[in-house]
């Protein structure tokens, strides 16, 4: 049996379904599933994304990533 040395340790968290946070631009849009809305919301929050939530016909949730508020 070899010994190796300096070999990393991969990483076990590969991503988050939420990580679509970070390649949405300002006015794009998602939809989720009514269950998933509070998750959605504190990996926005966590990731410093704001969004608007909305509640459709369907009863699924459609998020929106809108602009920062102003520091006016």
């Amino acid at each position: 049996m070899d010994i190796e040395h300096d070999i990393p340790i991969p990483s076990l968290k590969t991503g988050s379904k939420w990580d679509v946070f970070k390649r949405m631009n300002v006015g794009d849009s998602i939809l989720i599933p009514a269950g998933s809305q509070k998750q959605a919301a504190y990996a926005a929050r966590d990731r410093g994304i704001r969004i608007a939530r909305r509640k459709q016909p369907d009863g699924n949730i459609r998020i929106w990533r809108v602009a920062p508020k102003s520091e006016d």
